[in-house]
């Protein structure tokens, strides 16, 4: 397969590596499982990166070449819901998640690939499980929102952690402008000084206009952007269309275009900018039925 133009995920019912061919809606694997929703995934090249399987320690390498699972080694803690993230292919990191009674908690790991123990690193300023990872020109690490404590709260707050004095540990971003406390919402650098952020879902009600409601939870359509050179934060001029609401796997950058995946309906959705401010938001079909 050409990797270049497939986009991967992986579904952790049936433990499986599913992709789309993004030109063409081939797929491989099973899109048929729903719960596509697991956040210790991250890719870097044709290696494909699992934080927190199994008994929630378990992580994996999985090539895209060969189509094997590799073991890396455990979690020191138990981390469910932990987010992962790779840079440059050396460094693995695993942030927050819950632990063992289901709170969420702060704590930070960092494997470098290659070796057999997980290095603790300062921890992030709040407990939070399902939060979104940006990595931002394999500089920093931004941590985005999450769950905070059970059964409907959640926060807005933004901090990085720059990779070049990790031990200064965690900044929180002043932000200036809108947002939403969420989970599991997505976040991608689409140029030098922005970060997008879209999609997500919140339990039960939110006083917020632009939702839908899927299940116990109201799947969020805002797509925000986030200035990294004066951490202002606006709402962009467009919204995911109002039948693809929830977008809470990683995306991926291919030819310019941000695709990522709407678990509400499986279909693709396309992001990409026309000019320096506004976002264009394509609603693909959908590929499985």
């Amino acid at each position: 397969m050409e990797k270049c133009l497939w986009f991967y995920t992986y579904a952790d019912i049936s433990n499986e590596i599913i992709g789309l061919r993004y030109d063409s809606f081939e797929v491989s694997g099973n899109w048929a499982s729903r719960s596509l929703w697991f956040n210790g995934f991250c890719m870097y090249g044709d290696k494909i990166y699992l934080c927190g399987l199994e008994n929630y320690k378990v992580c994996k390498e999985y090539s895209i070449v060969t189509g094997k699972f590799s073991m890396l080694p455990v979690l020191p803690c138990f981390k469910f819901c932990s987010a992962a993230e790779v840079i440059k292919g050396k460094y693995l990191y695993s942030v927050g998640g819950f632990g063992v009674i289901g709170l969420p908690f702060h704590s930070v790991h960092k494997l470098v690939l290659g070796t057999n123990r997980w290095l603790p690193l300062p921890n992030i300023n709040e407990n939070v499980g399902l939060c979104s990872l940006c990595n931002a020109e394999d500089r920093y690490i931004y941590r985005i929102g999450g769950f905070t404590r059970a059964y409907a709260t959640y926060t807005k707050t933004i901090e990085r952690l720059d990779l070049l004095s990790e031990e200064s540990g965690w900044e929180l971003i002043n932000y200036k402008g809108p947002f939403i406390d969420c989970e599991l919402c997505v976040s991608t650098q689409c140029s030098p000084n922005t970060l997008l952020i879209f999609g997500g879902r919140r339990y039960k009600e939110t006083l917020e206009p632009i939702h839908l409601q899927y299940g116990n939870h109201e799947l969020l359509q805002n797509c925000f952007e986030l200035s990294l050179s004066n951490n202002t934060m606006k709402l962009s001029k467009n919204h995911l269309n109002s039948e693809a609401a929830f977008a809470c796997i990683k995306p991926s950058i291919i030819k310019g275009n941000v695709l990522c995946i709407d678990t509400s309906n499986m279909s693709l959705l396309k992001l990409s900018f026309i000019d320096k401010s506004t976002c264009q938001i394509d609603y693909e079909s959908s590929f499985y039925s």
